[in-house]
């Protein structure tokens, strides 16, 4: 999967009850942040760097709209629900609405 497609597909296994919402966070955050040795927990003293997903965004995945180089993708016309709204680093919000 790449990058603008990881997102709403892996929240297709949530909505088709393949995993559940928590279960994504961690595949998704949670466990590599763990593997490469990061503390991302929401705590005082951390970094803000958060993603801020809108669950109920629906859209077709277009190649043409890719921010990526690659445009390869057997999910070309695909429904899918669920997008990134707004992307925050170090607590500044570096993509989205308040970017």
């Amino acid at each position: 999967m790449g990058l603008e497609t990881s997102l709403p597909l892996s929240l297709k296994l949530v909505q088709n009850n393949h995993l559940t919402l928590e279960n994504l966070i961690l595949k998704m955050a949670k466990n590599p942040a763990k593997i490469l040795g990061f503390n991302n927990d929401i705590t005082p003293g951390n970094p803000a760097d958060l993603s801020l997903i809108d669950l109920k965004e629906k859209g077709v995945i277009d190649p043409a709209r890719f921010v990526s180089k690659s445009r390869n993708t057997p999910f070309t016309g695909m429904t899918v629900q669920g997008r990134a709204a707004a992307t925050m680093v170090d607590g500044i919000f570096v993509f989205g609405l308040w970017a």
